[in-house]
């Protein structure tokens, strides 16, 4: 058998010969999310984090925050701007998502996108995509209107 670091039964072995000064076994309290499922999630979610383009959700946001500083003529409150920032960013991720969803089939067709998550059918739910981005665009659209009100 080959010795790996990740291998318990390579792991117990050597913590029987007394290889390891240490503890070999961890016992997780109930409740605690092991690293092994944090990676998991991640790998999951990574795919859906490109849809977003956080790129362009991050120079729209600093755009938006550039104009409410020259609109204001100083730094405007807190909370307006952050208020700001959120629609700014979950209508655009939102956008970004469902650009990807309606394009998907002639992205594929085309070489410069046809790598494309979607158009590759590497996400293998599309639908959730749809989902995914009008959630995010419609829940912009209160934080939109508490903004609006304030001003």
């Amino acid at each position: 058998m080959r010795w790996c670091p990740t291998n318990s039964m390579a792991r117990k072995t050597l913590a029987q010969e007394g290889a390891f000064p240490f503890p070999t076994v961890s016992v997780m309290e109930p409740g605690t999310v092991s690293a092994r499922r944090l990676a998991r999630a991640w790998r999951h979610a990574t795919p859906y984090l490109a849809l977003f383009k956080l790129r362009i959700v991050v120079l729209l946001s600093l755009v938006s925050a550039l104009s409410a500083v020259i609109a204001q003529g100083g730094l405007p409150p807190t909370e307006r701007l952050g208020l700001l920032l959120l629609a700014g960013a979950l209508g655009s991720a939102g956008s970004s998502a469902l650009n990807h969803y309606l394009d998907r089939d002639v992205d594929a067709l085309m070489g410069r996108t046809r790598h494309r998550l979607l158009a590759a059918g590497r996400i293998k739910r599309p639908r959730w995509v749809a989902g995914l981005g009008l959630g995010l665009v419609f829940s912009s659209i209160p934080v939109a209107l508490i903004l609006s009100a304030w001003v």
